[in-house]
């Protein structure tokens, strides 16, 4: 008896935790644009200003526009901008905790990027010293 009522609890705990991942996934599903004033900041205080690659980017971001819309299916689409180019890539995304995996393809090939998601935003992170750049997505409202 003892062990029917424990495997009950158990399904039913299962059952709620399931049902909080969909509503998870619910809650995170929608469009984040690029905030390209973040990523300035961010560029300048890592040293970009000393780059001459950097500060040609930095020029760039004023007509840069990016977004990722999170579908809550876990599909998405990721859309960029810039000097007049527009690319469109179809992925699929998973969030583990605040780690988000975008999935992605490109030229053909998959490409992955990991960021974290909180608070509204998604921050990735890409490269090294003076080409490391942080990008900040924030949830369109």
């Amino acid at each position: 008896m003892k062990k029917t009522i424990a495997m009950f609890l158990s399904a039913l705990a299962l059952t709620f935790l399931a049902s909080c991942g969909v509503d998870a996934a619910a809650s995170v599903a929608g469009v984040y644009e690029l905030d390209t004033a973040e990523m300035k900041k961010a560029m300048a205080v890592e040293g970009a200003d000393k780059d001459p690659m950097a500060k040609m980017m930095m020029g760039m971001l004023d007509s840069m526009k990016g977004s990722i819309e999170l579908k809550a299916g876990g599909t998405c689409e990721l859309v960029m901008s810039a000097m007049g180019k527009e690319t469109k890539e179809p992925g699929t995304w998973k969030l583990d905790g605040d780690k988000l995996t975008v999935t992605s393809k490109k030229d053909g090939k998959e490409e992955t990027k990991v960021g974290k998601l909180a608070d509204g935003c998604i921050t990735v992170e890409e490269g090294e010293g003076p080409a490391k750049m942080t990008m900040v997505l924030r949830k369109k409202k």
